[in-house]
């Protein structure tokens, strides 16, 4: 009867120093390196004569590392490309931004301050090639 009580006391000692030590899943601080781009922007294309526009960029709930562009490239509200961010960096993969594949983007831009990326991207709409220079200004 020792013997077991002493194996139960040394086993619920080892369990605890166990449960102890594990450290926190998320703990309070924590950020992800998308947290940094989601906000809303004003973009300013340097290469093509348009007005500057706004574009928002929200996280994506299905990846941590996502986020979803929204009026991308002044496509509109249901232009909605998906992008993967990294350190500084997102990079919008080859995609079509609406449900009847009229725009093909991709592209990529680094953060250079806390309130602006740097951007290069194309837009393909199946008869004209945009290649496109920007610089998004956090609102």
């Amino acid at each position: 009867m020792k013997t077991r009580l002493l194996l139960l006391a040394s086993l619920f000692a080892t369990s605890l120093l166990f449960l102890s030590s594990c450290e926190p899943v998320d703990p309070e601080g924590t950020t992800e390196d998308r947290d940094k781009f989601v906000d809303s922007w004003t973009c300013t294309e340097t290469n093509r004569k348009v007005p500057a526009y706004w574009v928002e960029i929200s996280e994506d709930p299905s990846l941590t590392n996502q986020v979803i562009l929204k009026n991308f490239g002044q496509l509109g509200n249901s232009a909605l490309p998906n992008g993967s961010v990294s350190g500084d960096y997102i990079t919008v993969p080859q995609q079509y931004t609406l449900d009847d594949n009229s725009w093909q983007v991709e592209g990529d831009g680094v953060m250079v301050t806390n309130n602006s990326i740097d951007w290069n991207y194309e837009l393909n709409d199946g008869t004209t090639l945009y290649q496109i220079t920007a610089v998004y200004e956090r609102n």
